[in-house]
């Protein structure tokens, strides 16, 4: 399990309007089961322009309680040198600011953008409102509640389960968690949470926004469209959050479900494996002889070919 970890964790900083609706809180708990792999600066409870004249500190404070209660069984299925944030660490960082954005949902973007030009910055560009519009959207709703993760024990009972909790829950941390698939330097590469291609041909402002991708249905039907780069990943990221609901039930890790280590030419681990190559030269890539499961069994491989434009 150690080779999975990545050289440096990105950073992150999280603004939330929690309670607004409930993807947010939903969020925060898949944010928040994936701790261990992310340098968590700060969260911020804030206002929106649809939860504009109060504070929803109770529901954070709600979903860190439950995160205290299942720290120690986290860490038994993490690897040591790569721990999850104690309680007293994750109260701590609600203190602190982190801003993003999966969509423009006030004037902050625009703002940021106008001032800060040379900012790195991936978003969902759309008319006011129009969330369907967003590959986060459609890529990701109605799906989470199928994974099994809201009869997981007390963390699991966090998750909100109306009947639109499930409506859009938008994976805002998909990008940072480097599990092989993508590079949050190069959204264009695509990963669990879509793909994105910069706004401007001329490269001169880092502005990316949603992509089209090509996926396969199960029907066998080819689809392109920026939902794809997001549901193509279904089975595998709620296979994964399922699994990680279930280490908060049980501190054996042994006993516990695990992501497989590939192991690509020698290189282990989920930093991208880089070749340098001639057009019309052969690339060969092995995955087969060196990966494993999580009970140490040699894994098998399928090579999933994906466009990175």
């Amino acid at each position: 399990m150690t080779c999975r970890l990545l050289r440096e964790r990105p950073r992150v900083f999280v603004a939330t309007d929690i309670s607004n609706e409930p993807d947010d809180q939903i969020s925060l708990v898949r944010l928040l089961t994936y701790a261990n792999e992310l340098d968590l600066r700060g969260l911020a409870v804030v206002t929106s322009v649809w939860k504009n004249d109060s504070l929803d500190t109770a529901s954070v404070h709600t979903v860190l309680d439950a995160y205290a209660n299942v720290t120690a069984l986290l860490d038994a299925n993490a690897p040591a040198s790569a721990p999850y944030p104690s309680a007293d660490a994750t109260a701590a960082f609600v203190r602190k600011l982190r801003v993003y954005a999966i969509s423009d949902q006030d004037d902050a973007g625009a703002w940021l953008r106008a001032n800060y030009p040379g900012l790195f910055y991936v978003v969902a560009l759309h008319g006011f409102s129009e969330y369907t519009q967003a590959s986060w959207n459609n890529g990701i709703s109605g799906e989470a509640g199928s994974s099994g993760t809201s009869g997981s024990g007390r963390w699991g009972s966090t998750i909100p389960t109306s009947p639109s909790s499930w409506r859009a829950t938008p994976p805002f941390c998909f990008p940072l968690l480097n599990n092989g698939l993508g590079d949050p330097e190069h959204p264009e590469w695509g990963s669990w949470g879509g793909r994105f291609l910069r706004i401007y041909a001329s490269g001169r402002y880092p502005l990316y926004s949603d992509a089209s991708d090509v996926a396969v249905g199960i029907s066998g039907e080819i689809y392109l469209s920026a939902f794809a780069g997001i549901w193509r990943w279904r089975q595998a990221y709620q296979h994964d959050l399922a699994a990680r609901m279930q280490w908060t039930t049980a501190g054996d890790a042994a006993q516990n479900n695990h992501a497989p280590v590939a192991v690509v030419n020698g290189a282990c681990g989920p930093d991208p494996v880089k070749l340098s190559c001639q057009l019309g030269e052969t690339v060969v890539l092995d995955a087969a002889s060196g990966s494993w499961d999580s009970r140490w069994r040699r894994a098998g491989v399928r090579l999933v070919p994906t466009t990175a434009r």
